[in-house]
């Protein structure tokens, strides 16, 4: 059974509470409560005269009565303040969420209730108890439903026609008969009627020259054989849909040698400081390894534990712990989370062109703990075995203390330590020294706070999608940019511009479209690109250092004095971060790379606060040495990472061939839409099905 979720929202209390009451203190005895959500379930037969405009007013009726309630039990529209022991009642609002199952009810409830079908419709996804952003309460309301045409079916749609079942799932307030602005499926039903006309008239040809007998044997021959082949499709795709990975063990790996007393100690820098406080995945795709079989399965994990311990040994603040309060890493070697599982598919069925996203978190071991506890490991590794003998490979990693060429790094010297029997070949050792030039600091006073998200409600389901720029479309990209140039605007381009700074400018621009079609009015913009600070700042650092050592860049359209054409885009991008490298390779002091970054850091949060202004957040794994962690086995098939995020991101890395750019477009369902009917997308990229 699949529960489809069509919104997501937050419902306030009806009236803001008061200030005298915005505090609620804690007992003695919430102290003693567990700290977790305890769902509760409510299951309801059919109501008579049940019809779409009925389920509306349904839901709008449950959410004005749940704002309501709320007004009278208002701190459960708080949040939780775990260090002061108290709710902060300030009308957050509690998870809302509208879903939609297409089975009975006859189906989940009886005498014996299928346990294992509770999880869908509890909204488990609205975070940890303890954490200060998640709701108190989370209410899920799901709609059962029975029957239905082929060509009414969510899940017939979900597979042929996805963009318009998005549509479907977006629009749940427009007539049934005039749902869907597309000639497509209308001619598929057309065809139907077609095919039927076509095959009686040619069935009374047959049934006349050879009789009804053998007709009809011949008619049920056919009929069968369509039966085996499309119950082999549909078992591959239920397969597909249902796919379950099997954890097989559990173990956290530690480095081969102990690390030294005088190394316990890592302390982070004031660029860890400002890091994301999550656990970022990146995921390799292998083809199966030569001669697969259990024994060769058995040899395969081992050889990756052992090299992995030997790698942990120099790059031993991974398999540390992070301690919060102090900021610094507690170096003791408790290991980081390894896992080994298997699952029964093929490589091929989750890895193409187009990659099933909804299937990546099968091979994610995010169940580690939060990056910000003291007791959750900072590196979890999952080493997942396919029927085919393929490997998929995730490494999932806290980015407090490691930024993407770490963390490339790292798995590239690991990739070298299992693929060689001399270890003592491997001489890449990492540099600790980035917190004694950069130390942290105090912030506060100097730092603005995060904004929490513009996006609320229904309009905050994330969906990722990947669109690939191709080395030939990017080369004209660049050429045209370049002719443009001499036509006027308001940037000139210096120099050739990078395959990165033309992608870039592209989905900005096609960002600032969609931003335009949703507001009605051209609207400033603000992009947020990290540029890595290795080797380029004034500051001497060691070529290898370990940790976050990056800047982000913020650069701003004006609606009313910016040009919206690709070579003002690109000029923009390109010009705005070589000014910047230019101004950090004269830096000589680590107090001013300090005051420099921290301007940047909130000059972004100044745009994320004004409501506008479009943020958009770009991250990029290209010139990285991804494609080349060879464990033995051969180069990866595919890669990639940051996807399935639960926030907007841009994420690009470079193609296998390294020509060309994948663009991992993590944005809200609404914007997806129009995201991907821009025209620059349709032309400029391919993302086949």
């Amino acid at each position: 059974m699949e529960v489809q979720i069509l919104s997501r929202k937050l419902i306030k209390p009806s009236s803001p509470t008061p200030d005298h009451l915005r505090t609620y203190k804690l007992s003695f005895f919430d102290q003693l409560a567990p700290p977790a959500h305890v769902p509760f379930f409510f299951f309801y037969s059919a109501r008579a005269a049940t019809n779409t405009a009925k389920d509306i007013n349904i839901h709008k009726q449950l959410e004005t009565s749940l704002s309501q309630t709320l007004t009278r039990f208002y701190p459960l529209a708080g949040r939780y303040i775990k260090d002061e022991l108290l709710i902060d009642c300030n009308d957050e609002g509690v998870a809302y969420l509208e879903a939609h199952a297409n089975c009975e009810l006859s189906e989940i409830v009886g005498e014996r209730l299928p346990i294992h079908l509770a999880d869908h419709s509890v909204p488990r996804d609205i975070g940890a108890a303890t954490l200060v952003t998640s709701p108190i309460v989370g209410i899920q309301v799901t709609r059962l439903k029975c029957g239905g045409g082929v060509t009414s079916m969510p899940s017939f749609f979900e597979e042929f026609f996805p963009s318009i079942n998005r549509k479907e799932k977006l629009e749940t307030g427009t007539n049934q008969y005039c749902k869907f602005d597309s000639e497509t499926p209308t001619m598929f039903t057309s065809s139907l009627y077609f095919a039927s006309l076509i095959a009686s008239s040619i069935a009374s040809v047959v049934t006349r020259e050879i009789g009804r007998r053998w007709s009809m044997l011949f008619g049920g021959f056919l009929f069968c054989a369509g039966a085996i082949s499309m119950a082999s499709l549909k078992m591959s795709y239920l397969r597909k849909a249902t796919m379950e990975v099997q954890i097989l063990s559990r173990k956290l790996i530690k480095p081969s040698s102990p690390t030294p007393d005088h190394l316990r100690t890592y302390k982070l820098s004031f660029f860890d400081q400002l890091a994301p406080l999550a656990h970022v995945p990146f995921l390799f795709f292998y083809t199966a390894p030569a001669a697969t079989n259990t024994a060769k399965d058995i040899n395969i994990h081992k050889q990756l534990e052992t090299s992995l311990s030997q790698t942990l040994t120099r790059f031993y603040p991974l398999a540390g712990r992070y301690i919060k309060d102090e900021l610094l890493i507690d170096c003791n070697d408790e290991g980081v989370a390894y896992l080994e599982a298997q699952v029964n598919c093929e490589l091929s069925e989750i890895v193409g062109e187009r990659i099933p996203t909804r299937l990546v978190d099968h091979f994610v071991p995010r169940d580690i703990g939060a990056a910000t506890l003291a007791t959750s490991p900072i590196v979890g590794i999952q080493v997942t075995l396919l029927k085919c003998g393929g490997i998929v490979l995730t490494v999932h990693a806290s980015h407090i203390i490691a930024d993407g060429f770490t963390m490339s790094t790292f798995v590239h010297e690991w990739a070298i330590t299992n693929g060689l029997d001399d270890t003592s070949k491997v001489l890449k050792w990492p540099s600790f020294d980035l917190a004694a030039l950069f130390p942290a600091r105090d912030l506060s006073g100097v730092l603005k706070p995060q904004p929490p998200p513009k996006n609320t409600g229904s309009a905050a389901k994330i969906v990722t999608r990947n669109f690939v720029f191709e080395g030939k479309t990017i080369s004209d990209l660049k050429a045209k940019c370049m002719l443009e140039v001499g036509g006027g605007g308001t940037e000139v381009l210096v120099r050739q511009p990078s395959k990165l700074e033309v992608v870039t400018a592209l989905i900005w621009r096609v960002l600032i479209n969609v931003a335009r079609a949703k507001h009605g009015q051209l609207r400033d913009s603000v992009v947020s690109i990290p540029v890595g600070l290795r080797g380029r700042t004034g500051v001497v650092t060691p070529e290898c250092s370990f940790g976050n050592f990056y800047m982000l860049v913020p650069i701003k359209f004006k609606s009313d004095t910016s040009n919206m054409e690709l070579h003002d885009l690109v000029g923009l991008v390109g010009n705005t971060i070589q000014k910047n490298l230019t101004d950090f390779a004269k830096i000589t002091s680590g107090d001013d790379v300090f005051s420099n970054v921290i301007k940047f850091v909130n000059e972004i949060r100044e745009g994320m606060c004004d409501e506008n202004v479009e943020v958009r957040s770009f991250t990029s794994m290209s010139k990285f040495p991804v494609y080349e962690a060879d464990f033995g086995w051969g180069k990866p098939s595919r890669t990639f990472g940051s996807v399935n995020m639960p926030f907007e991101l841009f994420s690009l890395l470079d193609t296998k061939c390294g020509t060309g750019i994948e663009a991992w477009v993590s944005l809200n369902e609404v914007d997806m839409l129009k995201f991907e009917c821009d025209p620059d997308i349709l032309t400029f990229t391919f993302s086949p099905k």
